[in-house]
């Protein structure tokens, strides 16, 4: 089931539990905190401030960012969840939320479990790109031709071991049917990069955000695929990996809201119709897009749910057959 699917599941219902009290009335009737995992000034963290920018008036209180950077940002998930689930905290979180608890027992958190989901903002597809002068091939399908012809040959970067782009290349192997790459982990996007733009490497598999500059007609990469189901609106000529014959190859980062586990229904639900009212509007949706990031407005704290879910299985599974491994 593809996030278009999940993300229509049980729209506009919030769930109560059992013996969750329903929130106070005057909900809200203090700032609220919005923590993020990563430095001031990065796509997340302007995201969020642009969210918050927006949701602050028609909660009638200020919406306050919080950076908690480090450790893939699990210090600021597991404040989160460790936090009063009173709706006064909330998570900006990405897909480090999963993959950091995959390949790490103590992260503090669980990434279903310890929270309620507001709402899913924001998805960012990776995109599949090659050095042209190391790996001269016009498209997805002769750059897997050209990888089987020779096992073991080329190499491909990655942002560090667990990060996106590990896993993507991880299984864009396993799709493609078993190639033989070797994986270059550098020590962050930047460095991976360059190293592709260099010729350290010859394969990356990324966000937009960083690849699109330099591939260019005078630029030194070639961006054969989009892992995703639909073109990018901010690069339309792209293919996506389902035309280019790949259709499994599907990764992407995402932009979530989450509050603690425990959060009353109420409060939830106040939390996603105005998230709903705020991501809905088309002047932010292009706000949003002009920083390479597709933003969602069919989102609900059902369906977020299952979507992130759906993704802890899926990277689950490649986490097992990969061995990914921090040891």
């Amino acid at each position: 089931m593809d996030r278009r699917t999940f993300l229509k599941v049980g729209a506009g219902v919030a769930v109560m539990s059992p013996g969750i009290a329903l929130a106070k009335d005057d909900f809200p009737n203090r700032p609220i905190r919005l923590v993020v995992g990563f430095p001031p000034g990065g796509q997340s963290d302007i995201f969020a401030r642009r969210y918050a920018e927006r949701v602050s008036p028609l909660l009638g209180v200020p919406v306050v960012i919080d950076n908690k950077p480090g450790a893939s940002a699990s210090i600021a998930n597991a404040s989160v969840a460790r936090s009063t689930p009173d709706g006064y905290t909330l998570s900006f979180a990405t897909s480090s939320l999963i993959l950091y608890a995959l390949l790490n027992s103590k992260a503090g958190y669980d990434p279903v479990t310890s929270f309620s989901p507001i709402a899913i903002v924001g998805e960012t597809p990776m995109v599949i790109g090659v050095n042209k002068a190391k790996l001269p091939v016009e498209n997805l399908e002769a750059l897997i031709r050209e990888i089987k012809a020779n096992p073991g040959k080329y190499s491909a970067a990655s942002t560090g071991i667990g990060a996106i782009a590990h896993y993507s290349l991880e299984l864009f192997k396993m799709e493609a049917g078993g190639l033989d790459l070797v994986h270059v982990p550098y020590t962050g996007g930047a460095a991976a990069l360059l190293g592709l733009i260099r010729g350290e490497v010859d394969l990356f598999i990324e966000t937009l955000t960083s690849m699109l500059p330099y591939s260019q007609e005078s630029g030194p990469l070639r961006l054969l695929a989009y892992c995703s189901d639909k073109r990018a609106s901010y690069a339309p000529a792209i293919p996506t990996t389902r035309e280019a014959g790949l259709p499994g190859m599907l990764a992407s980062t995402f932009n979530a809201v989450l509050a603690p586990a425990g959060t009353p229904a109420a409060v939830v639900g106040k939390l996603a119709d105005i998230t709903h009212d705020v991501m809905s509007k088309t002047a932010f949706q292009d706000e949003i897009r002009a920083s390479l990031i597709d933003p969602i407005a069919d989102s609900n704290p059902v369906s977020a749910k299952d979507y992130i879910a759906s993704n802890l299985e899926k990277w689950r599974l490649v986490t097992a057959k990969a061995k990914i491994s921090l040891e």
